[in-house]
């Protein structure tokens, strides 16, 4: 089970994926969030791994600007 400790254990967001170990080279993941990350790793650490650098990453950016332009003449 991989958690997410910033939120309480009876918080919905506080529980992440569930890994299976299919053979020694093989995970499964069920995700309990919404990431799009793979189902299959080469292991648990993997996993964790992503989860991590997908979680840290800041998804705050800057709008993107729209040009305001006349309706083209018909």
């Amino acid at each position: 089970m991989i958690s997410d400790l910033r939120y309480p254990p009876d918080d919905s967001r506080h529980a992440v994926a569930r890994v299976y170990e299919l053979d020694d080279t093989e995970v499964e993941v069920v995700w309990l969030r919404d990431l799009p990350l793979a189902t299959r790793y080469g292991s648990a650490l993997a996993v964790l791994d992503d989860v991590q650098r997908m979680l840290s990453v800041s998804r705050a950016t800057r709008p993107v600007p729209i040009p305001h332009l006349p309706p083209p003449p018909a």
